[in-house]
């Protein structure tokens, strides 16, 4: 349960609105950082292009400490992840959107789809999750509401229903 509670659902879904912009060309699953954004070279004063700028590659986390969506989470030179100084990489993933090792693996790993995953696809599984995960949390909230025992209904006593939010 505590697994569940962790879950930051608003950060799992601003990653999921993020994936739906990343370009299918510009992602990778198979490293947090698979290419870092340069400049342009040229020469000739401006007139030849000996090096072409190029963009941003990454996988779904990497994405995400790119664009700056999560405080204190940013991708580090070398191609790895950071998040408040002191979790590196996977851990740095998990700690951001709260999730243990079998949810992170599950949305993440390259392994866990049977397609070279796109950014859509990362985008609707993390959103599922989400949803599945907000669900369990609701059905947990209608439980703590306490069944009338077996004297309660014998003797005629009626409880009061209230709505649960």
């Amino acid at each position: 349960m505590k697994q569940i509670a962790a879950v930051e659902l608003e950060r799992c879904v601003a990653l999921a609105d993020l994936l739906e912009t990343v370009p299918s060309e510009r992602f990778n699953m198979r490293g947090w950082v698979t290419q870092l954004p340069r400049v342009a070279k040229k020469a000739l004063f401006g007139l030849i292009e000996v090096s072409p700028d190029c963009g941003f590659a990454g996988c779904a986390m990497g994405w995400a400490a790119y664009e700056g969506i999560f405080p204190d989470f940013n991708a580090t030179t070398d191609g790895g992840l950071i998040y408040q100084q002191s979790f590196l990489n996977w851990d740095a993933a998990r700690a951001v959107l709260g999730l243990n090792v079998n949810m992170s693996h599950y949305l993440f790993a390259a392994d866990q789809y049977k397609v070279k995953p796109t950014p859509k696809m990362v985008a609707d599984r993390v959103r599922r999750f989400a949803n599945k995960i907000e669900a369990i949390r609701a059905r947990d909230r209608r439980r703590v509401a306490p069944m009338p025992s077996r004297n309660d209904v014998e003797a005629g006593v009626q409880r009061k229903l209230e709505l649960v939010a």
